[in-house]
C-alpha cells in the first residue's frame, strides 16, 4: 500500500480501512507511513482505525491541502484490555482540528463527544458539512457547532440520543441560515421541534433534506403531538415547499389527553401481564391483570406484542405532508410501534399517489403495512428503487411477488418483522416502572 501511494504523488482522494489491526500502535504506524507522502490529498476517509491512530496519521503538517475528513468506526478493539476503562474524554481527536476542513464526518465512535466537537469547530470555522451520527455528541456540541460555523450547509446527528429540541431551537434561531440539509433522525427530539423550524428565520438557501424525529417512546402523555404540531408542520412545508428528502414521525393531531392516558394505561397492563406470564407468578395476579386489560374495548390483545387501540387517525398528517409530494424523492416515516391507525391503508395509498417521483421509501414502526399496500405500491410509485419495512405486524405473501413484477426499478428491499419486539419490548419494563405501584 505504501509503495502504491508513494507512486501516486498527485493523489487527491484516499480511503483506508483497517480490517485486521492487531494493536492501536501498529495501525497508527501503518496509516502514518501511507499518508506521509500524500501532499496533494484533499479528501481522506479512515475506517476502523483507533482515534490515536488517526491523530498520529495526520500530525506534523501531513496532508496540508486536506479539506474533507471522514472517520468511521474509530474505536478500540473489543479485545483491548484497556477498552472498558476508557472514557469519552480519553482521546482528543487532534486530527479533526484543521483550519482547512470544509467537511468533517465522525461516525459510529464511542469516544467522540461534546468536548471533541467543540474543540474541532473552534478551529474549523469554515465547515460546510458536519456529520456526527451515532456518537456521544449532545445539545452542547451541536449548539457550539451551529454558533461557530456560520457557513454550515449540511448538519447530521442521526442516532444521537442526547440531541434534543434544544439543538433544533439553536439551528432555527441562532444559526443555520445557510443550511441545505438537516438530519436529526432517531434522536431525542419531540414534536416541539417542528414549531421551532416553522417559526424561526428562514434558511436562505432553503432546506431540501429534513429528517426530524425521535425514536424513543417515553410513555408520558405530554410527549404526544397535538393540533399545534400539525399547524407547525403545515407552516414548515409551506416555507420549504420543494423538500426532496423527508423523515418525520407520523402522528394523530386530534387525539385527546384522556385517550392518551387510557392507551398508555392499557399498554402498561398488557406489558405487565406479558412479563408476569414469563415469570409464572401467582394465578391471582395474572387473572387480575388480564381482566383489567380485556375490559377495554377495541384493544389489540396480543400478549406477545401488545399494542395500543386503533383509535388514532393519520389522515390529517398525510394530507398535510402531501403538499411536498411532487418534489419528494426520499421518504422515511416513523411511528410509535405500539400504535394502530384505523385509516392507514386508505390514507397512505392516497398519499403515495401524490408522490410520483418517489425513489426511496422507509417505513419504521408502522405495524399496518399490509399485503394490499405492497400489491399496489408498484403502480402508485413506478420509479421506486429502495424499500425498507421494519415492524409490520402483518405477514406478506402475494404483495412481495407482485411488487417484484410491477416495480421493475426496485433494487433494494429490506424487511425487519421483529422490530417491535427487538427495539421496544426489550426496554418496556423500564419505561413503565413509574406506574407499577399504581397497577399492583
Amino acid at each position: 500500500m505504501a509503495a502504491l501511494v508513494n507512486g501516486c504523488t498527485a493523489l487527491t482522494d484516499l480511503s483506508l480501512s483497517a480490517v485486521y489491526p492487531a494493536t492501536v500502535e501498529e495501525s497508527g504506524e501503518s496509516a502514518l507511513r501511507v499518508l506521509s507522502g500524500c501532499h496533494q490529498l484533499q479528501s481522506l476517509r479512515l475506517s476502523g482505525f483507533s482515534p490515536s491512530a488517526a491523530d498520529d496519521a495526520l500530525q506534523d503538517g501531513c496532508c496540508p491541502l486536506l479539506s474533507s475528513l471522514t472517520l468511521h468506526r474509530n474505536e478500540l478493539l473489543r479485545e483491548d484490555k484497556y477498552a472498558r476503562s476508557l472514557s469519552v474524554s480519553t482521546f482528543s481527536f487532534q486530527c479533526a482540528r484543521r483550519r482547512n476542513l470544509t467537511s468533517l464526518s465522525v461516525r459510529c465512535s464511542l469516544y467522540f463527544g461534546d468536548d471533541q466537537l467543540e474543540a474541532a469547530v473552534t478551529e474549523c470555522v469554515g465547515l460546510r458539512k458536519l456529520d456526527v451520527s451515532n456518537t456521544r455528541v449532545s445539545d452542547r456540541g451541536i449548539i457550539a457547532a451551529v454558533r461557530a460555523c456560520s457557513d454550515l450547509r449540511s448538519l447530521t446527528a442521526s442516532r444521537c440520543r442526547y440531541v434534543t429540541d434544544a439543538s433544533v431551537r439553536a439551528v432555527a434561531f441562532e444559526g443555520g441560515r445557510q443550511l441545505h440539509e438537516l438530519r436529526f433522525d432517531e434522536t431525542g427530539v419531540t414534536h416541539h421541534a417542528l414549531s421551532f423550524l416553522a417559526r424561526g428565520p428562514k434558511c436562505r438557501l432553503g432546506l431540501v433534506t429534513l429528517l426530524l424525529y425521535g425514536s424513543y417512546v417515553s410513555g408520558e402523555p405530554s410527549t404526544y403531538p397535538r393540533l399545534e404540531s400539525l399547524t407547525s408542520l403545515d407552516l414548515l412545508l409551506d416555507r420549504y415547499a420543494h423538500l426532496q428528502e423527508v423523515g418525520l414521525r407520523i402522528f394523530d393531531a386530534f387525539v385527546e389527553t384522556e385517550q392518551v392516558e387510557g392507551m398508555e394505561r392499557m399498554w402498561g397492563q398488557a406489558v405487565l401481564l406479558r412479563n408476569a406470564r414469563s415469570l409464572k407468578p401467582a394465578r391471582e395476579l395474572c387473572s387480575a391483570l388480564k381482566s383489567a386489560t380485556t375490559k377495554n374495548k377495541g384493544y389489540y390483545r396480543d400478549l406477545e406484542e401488545p399494542r395500543l387501540p386503533d383509535w388514532q387517525c393519520c389522515g390529517p398528517f398525510l394530507r398535510t405532508l402531501s403538499r411536498v409530494g411532487p418534489s419528494l424523492r426520499r421518504l422515511h416515516l416513523f411511528a410509535d410501534p405500539r400504535a394502530l391507525f384505523g385509516d392507514f391503508e386508505e390514507e397512505f395509498l392516497a398519499f403515495l399517489g401524490a408522490c410520483p417521483c418517489l425513489l426511496s421509501l422507509r417505513l419504521t414502526g408502522i405495524t399496518q403495512v399490509s399485503d394490499a399496500i405492497l400489491y399496489k405500491l408498484g403502480d402508485v410509485c413506478p420509479l421506486l428503487e429502495q424499500l425498507a419495512i421494519a415492524g409490520s405486524h402483518i405477514p406478506f405473501s402475494q404483495g412481495v411477488e407482485h411488487l417484484h413484477v410491477t416495480s421493475c426499478r426496485l433494487r433494494y428491499f429490506e424487511y425487519w418483522p421483529d422490530y417491535y419486539r427487538d427495539v421496544l419490548l426489550g426496554e418496556a419494563d423500564k419505561r413503565i416502572t413509574y406506574k407499577r405501584t399504581q397497577w399492583w
